[in-house]
């Protein structure tokens, strides 16, 4: 599947999960899917992929400065980050 298209496919399921059920219910589905599916050592972009895209914000440490799509859980996504699952993620150096 083209990249385009299934950037496309992803952004549609984001707004479902957001926009279905009141919310909590909706929102912990879609945290639990992509916590269970990470696994250590994954690149950030192999991430992404499972879990959303992010943008690099320029700041400084390991995983801050990226700013999720997910409007509802940025937060979520820094502390995710802070967790052990990914410490040794590889972060893109070219966005520094």
């Amino acid at each position: 599947m083209p990249f385009g298209i299934w950037k496309l496919s992803f952004a549609a399921v984001l707004i479902v999960v957001g926009l279905s059920g009141c919310g909590n219910g909706s929102e912990m589905a879609f945290w639990e899917a992509c916590t269970k599916n990470v696994k250590r050592g994954m690149t950030l972009s192999e991430v992404e992929r499972i879990c959303g895209k992010a943008q690099y914000l320029g700041k400084t440490g390991p995983f801050q400065g990226y700013k999720y799509t997910h409007p509802k859980t940025k937060q979520d996504w820094l502390l995710f980050f802070e967790n052990d699952i990914l410490k040794e993620a590889q972060v893109p150096s070219g966005n520094r």
